[in-house]
């Protein structure tokens, strides 16, 4: 989103035998190749990590932000696994060996060149032009005029629907739907391979439900059931399977509504909240829906099941409250840390008023001394100026 505000290009690359380019400094002993020594007696010291010893990830994500100092790149304590350039014109994103580069397009090619004299490197994609396509973790990145567009490959759902014998089966309009409780009454176990095909499903699912935030809450509660699945979670599986099956080219669109310049010092996140209080009919928990934009374009989606019952419906929301505000946190950190921008406003919208006055006072009354303390940390923010809550019709309220 920040690439296509501040007309950024955008390039990916693989680290070929990423975990060989790192060195090991304590001794680690393997037996050679029996051919090599035929009376046998030898043993090789490692110099550099190989691959299935456990430490060999850390030590090449060790080796790769060394070289990354070298070349003038700081580590972003928010998120590790991103690089900023000392100038804030150059940004790189590692994820294991692969590469996502972000800048000018000239500073964008010295420093692939000067990453090619470290590492076995390749550049798999680029997005500068409109019409410019590139794959990265299993994601398609697709450049418009004055977008970027996000999707899961059509292939992945089609191996899914295959693999359920779905392939041409009638299409659902929903992700889920409340009349499955009444189709399957009986809580029958899965079968042992059952309940391995329902696990691998769940993890693909979870995976595909990053870019695409219409089917969020149906994977958190099909994920809820994986210790012990049943036929109603294998029925609520199915569905989900057929709501794909007439959505697949769904995708997250990165439509900035802001183009960005240098004397954009101040940058507004903002951050829609909802519950549906009681909402689990065996433990009656409720859960917290979020969604965080940035530049008025969706960043993050969440759904997530409350650790704690709440007693009204306005407790619930002040729950869900905290999770939208620790969500804005980090992308605030994130933001100032990469020096995208100088400051950032925190705005929270709510369609509660209950939750929307808990947020807003300090400490607890009547109705919420039993809350812990722990929820409401948000409260010190407002007072300090760092959040604002407001309120917001529930009919306007994208995270329902």
């Amino acid at each position: 989103t920040m690439a296509v505000a501040k007309n950024l290009s955008v390039k990916t690359s693989d680290v070929s035998t990423a975990f060989i380019h790192a060195s090991i400094k304590q001794w680690v002993l393997v037996w050679p190749p029996e051919e090599f020594y035929l009376q046998g007696g030898v043993v090789w010291k490692l110099k550099k990590a190989l691959y299935g010893l456990k430490n060999s990830p850390r030590l090449w994500q060790d080796h790769f932000a060394s070289v990354m100092h070298q070349l003038n790149f700081a580590r972003c304590k928010s998120d590790a696994n991103l690089y900023r350039h000392e100038d804030n014109s150059l940004f790189i994103l590692c994820y294991v060996d692969d590469l996502l580069l972000f800048g000018v397009e000239d500073k964008v090619k010295h420093v692939f060149k000067l990453l090619q004299d470290q590492f076995v490197i390749r550049q798999t994609g680029t997005l500068s032009q409109p019409g410019d396509k590139l794959d990265f973790l299993g994601r398609t990145l697709v450049k418009t005029a004055d977008s970027v567009l996000v999707t899961m490959k059509p292939e992945y759902i089609d191996r899914l629907l295959a693999d359920a014998n779905l392939t041409t089966c009638r299409t659902a309009v929903t992700p889920g739907t409340d009349t499955l409780k009444k189709l399957v009454e009986e809580e029958t176990l899965l079968t042992r391979e059952e309940h391995a095909t329902y696990r691998r499903f769940v993890g693909q699912l979870l995976w595909l439900s990053v870019v695409r935030p219409d089917i969020t809450f149906a994977v958190k509660e099909l994920s809820r059931g994986v210790s012990a699945p049943t036929l109603e979670h294998q029925a609520k599986l199915k569905h989900l399977l057929r709501y794909l099956a007439g959505a697949r080219d769904f995708c997250v669109e990165l439509r900035p509504k802001l183009q960005l310049h240098e004397k954009n010092t101040s940058l507004n996140i903002t951050c829609y909240t909802n519950s549906d209080w009681a909402g689990c009919n065996k433990t009656r928990k409720s859960t917290s829906g979020v969604l965080c934009c940035v530049l008025d374009t969706v960043i993050s989606s969440l759904s997530r099941t409350q650790q704690t019952i709440a007693l009204s419906s306005g407790e619930a929301e002040l729950y869900a409250l905290g999770l939208g505000v620790a969500e804005s946190l980090f992308l605030r950190s994130l933001i100032l840390e990469s020096n995208l921008a100088k400051s950032c406003n925190l705005v929270v919208f709510t369609d509660s008023t209950a939750g929307e006055s808990m947020a807003n006072r300090f400490g607890t009354t009547r109705k919420t001394k039993h809350i812990q303390l722990r929820f409401l940390f948000m409260q010190e923010l407002v007072l300090s100026g760092i959040v604002t809550i407001k309120k917001i019709l529930g009919t306007s309220n994208p995270s329902d």
